[in-house]
């Protein structure tokens, strides 16, 4: 998250143009655009991570020596759909606000839905990824889809806790000043 900070700044500083304004498009499309660059700078790091979870585990050089461009564009999008959900809370909080009145309830669950909808996008990359570094094939989008919900509720209970935690880092932060 510190590194999307930064790269969207970046994005900012160098395309000010194109994120002109205070609309939730241009902030809509800056989430996305960066994080789908951490994602995929990130790829190499989490191939070698998902490498060491098989059986048996993977060196880093068999991890790195087995990566594809097509593992790369997996764990692009797992990694854009994940760091998306938890960065899209505060946008997701606009709305749900009006409908349902400017408090802590809502933030937290527009944390959770951006948390479980940034999973389920992202899924169908982490499921891809496991079976084509397994030596299996990718049959069909129902095939990966396998599972999504269960790790959405697992992401629900992380994109709260992240939020919880970035408010008490901040408030800590706020109070030594």
């Amino acid at each position: 998250m510190v590194v999307q900070d930064k790269v969207e700044r970046a994005f900012v500083e160098t395309f000010p143009h194109l994120v002109a304004g205070d609309s939730n498009q241009a902030k809509v499309a800056l989430t996305l655009a960066s994080s789908a660059v951490v994602g995929g700078v990130s790829s190499p790091f989490l191939a070698v991570y998902n490498g060491k979870t098989m059986m048996p585990p993977w060196t880093v050089r068999e991890s790195l020596a087995k990566f594809s461009l097509k593992q790369a564009g997996a764990i692009t999008l797992q990694e854009t759909g994940f760091v998306a959900g938890l960065a899209a809370a505060d946008l997701v909080s606009v709305p749900m606000k009006h409908m349902f009145g400017d408090n802590k309830v809502v933030e937290y669950a527009a944390a959770a839905v951006a948390g479980a909808l940034g999973s389920l996008v992202g899924h169908p990359g982490n499921t891809a990824l496991t079976r084509w570094q397994s030596g299996m094939t990718v049959d069909s989008f129902r095939q990966l889809s396998w599972g999504a919900l269960r790790k959405a509720r697992g992401n629900v209970i992380f994109a709260v806790s992240y939020k919880l935690g970035k408010e008490v880092l901040s408030s800590t932060v706020e109070g030594e000043k």
